[in-house]
């Protein structure tokens, strides 16, 4: 069930406020006095000097096109070379390990503080720089030079969005599915992992808009099996897939019940350690003739629970809702998840009522129903008890769980996909202009994008579902039954906020000055400038 969200706040006005920029002042030559003596240090004029020689190395190094026979990947680059005074680059994955797994290691209660969840517009410690990023300053103003949170690009990243976005233009030029399928060009396609009730009918309406229609499975993304409408790609080992890749035209499949096969990260050269094995770093593009590029969106945990509870749940009439039958929905389906096996129909929807669902998808369906702790059953809290917090239980999913989210290609928060931040992302990676939602079976705001399968759009806020129903201590339990969740919801949402497209304006902002004409980037160009902003791994200097 799709959302409609406001926009990030003040996005508009800071793309112009960073692109107006003034550039520092030139500073004035001045000669040389007849006697020699010790020349008067100037710190200011000293430091616009360093900022001007990092502009000019940038301009260099990438104002032509990549080599593309020895691939560097984005965390060697950004190490290899030093940084101006103001910029911002990615850290490695082992570092986004550690700064999550320490708040993960917080009490739950704790943690809701932390985030400020008991204030509706506050930030509380504001891990993640939302408040910088959806306030609309200008991030390097504010942020450290290397934010702990934020992964670099995955490996191949680049080129396997780059050459997806080719093979698009050329099949929409080809006549016929035989001169598709003749093509010479390596086969790259899109790997949604589709958490339910998280944007993905919008996203597939997307790629109706987007893709050419034989290339798109009609049923939600989803490529048959047999006489399966739904062939459960996710259960599909990797020689199975590329198998299926190579004899069919499709590009894009998606994996809505299975947990995420983190095996299938080594089709485009990867596994769960990214930028630390020097092996797979040095992995030829070459080799890589079949490739996925791994998108997902997510959604704030609680709504994604209510949003399930509504669509799914027998009792459809909205006379019957309430949270009492919301908490037993959920525990009538956790009840079942012992039943569920991969790739299979049996109990395949009750994995939909998880605590902590990301973390059970990205894990690779590792991490168990936490069960309820009954030590900690409180009269404030009937419908959504504590849960058992034993680190032994759920520190490994979790981390499996952030490393294979640092590994996409692409990660959206359902409310921000149809906004302006979102469809920039869209058309960075994969190339997507058309934003208004296209395809069979659905309902909702088209032209918007915001679609459903059934039913209408609604907007399941579970803070305000419970709040309104006298139980807003009920909405605190349930987040923190699900804190895992809500750490990756909120690490998730900084990088795209939309880091990639201020840098982007303000880096094509201070060429063209430089040069002193406008620049017409060719599309080879303009896939640099978006590897350079997307992963922030890069030297960029910054106003």
């Amino acid at each position: 069930m799709a959302i409609t969200a406001p926009e990030p706040r003040h996005t508009r006005q800071v793309i112009h406020n960073i692109i107006s920029a003034p550039l520092p002042e030139r500073p004035r030559h001045v000669s040389k006095p007849r006697r020699r003596r010790k020349q008067a240090q100037n710190p200011s004029l000293r430091l616009l000097a360093l900022i001007c020689i990092v502009t000019i190395l940038i301009l260099l190094l990438f104002g032509r096109d990549p080599p593309t026979a020895n691939y560097e990947p984005a965390a060697r680059r950004a190490q290899s070379r030093s940084d101006g005074p103001a910029s911002v680059k990615a850290t490695n994955v082992d570092s986004v390990v550690g700064y999550l797994m320490e708040l993960a290691n917080m009490p739950p209660g704790e943690l809701w503080h932390v985030f400020g969840m008991e204030s509706r517009s506050g930030y509380g410690q504001d891990r993640f720089s939302l408040s910088v990023l959806e306030g609309g300053d200008c991030p390097a103003n504010i942020m450290p030079s290397t934010p702990k949170w934020l992964p670099p690009r995955p490996l191949h990243s680049s080129r396997i969005s780059s050459t997806f976005q080719s093979n698009q233009s050329t099949m929409s030029k080809r006549k016929n599915q035989k001169q598709a399928r003749k093509s010479s060009e390596p086969s790259v396609i899109i790997w949604y992992e589709h958490i339910s009730k998280a944007g993905g009918t919008t996203f597939c309406a997307l790629a109706n808009s987007n893709m050419r229609k034989s290339s798109v499975p009609k049923y939600h993304c989803m490529p048959r099996k047999g006489k399966l409408m739904d062939g459960r790609v996710g259960s599909w080992s990797n020689e199975e897939l590329v198998e299926f890749i190579n004899e069919n035209e499709f590009k894009i499949v998606a994996n809505e019940w299975d947990p995420f096969d983190v095996d299938k990260l080594q089709l485009s050269g990867r596994d769960l350690y990214g930028d630390n094995n020097s092996s797979k770093q040095q992995q030829s593009e070459s080799n890589l003739q079949t490739s996925l590029l791994f998108v997902t969106t997510l959604r704030d945990p609680a709504d994604r629970l209510l949003s399930s509870y509504s669509f799914f749940s027998e009792n459809s009439e909205d006379q019957q809702r309430s949270p009492i039958n919301f908490g037993k929905w959920m525990k009538n389906n956790l009840k079942r998840v012992g039943l569920f096996k991969i790739g299979q129909k049996s109990a395949f929807r009750s994995n939909i009522a998880r605590n902590n669902y990301m973390v059970w998808r990205f894990s690779g369906g590792k991490l168990p129903n936490l069960q309820d702790d009954e030590s900690k059953f409180s009269s404030k809290s009937q419908i959504f008890p504590s849960t058992v917090t034993d680190k032994s239980v759920w520190e490994q999913p979790f981390e499996v769980a952030v490393r294979s989210l640092s590994q996409h290609d692409l990660i959206l928060p359902m409310d921000v996909m149809t906004e302006s931040s979102g469809k920039e992302s869209l058309q960075q990676i994969l190339g997507w202009t058309q934003f208004a939602a296209s395809g069979r079976g659905i309902v909702g705001q088209k032209e918007s994008g915001h679609v459903v399968t059934t039913g209408e759009v609604r907007n399941s806020n579970a803070k305000s579902y419970l709040e309104e129903r006298g139980s807003g201590e009920e909405f605190k339990a349930l987040w923190e039954r699900n804190w895992l969740d809500y750490i990756l919801w909120y690490w998730a949402r900084a990088p795209i906020l939309d880091l990639a497209r201020y840098f982007e304006k303000v880096f094509r902002h201070r060429r063209n000055t430089v040069t002193g004409s406008e620049i017409h980037h060719s599309s080879q160009q303009n896939q640099d400038i978006r590897v350079l902003t997307h992963n922030l791994g890069h030297n960029t200097t910054l106003p």
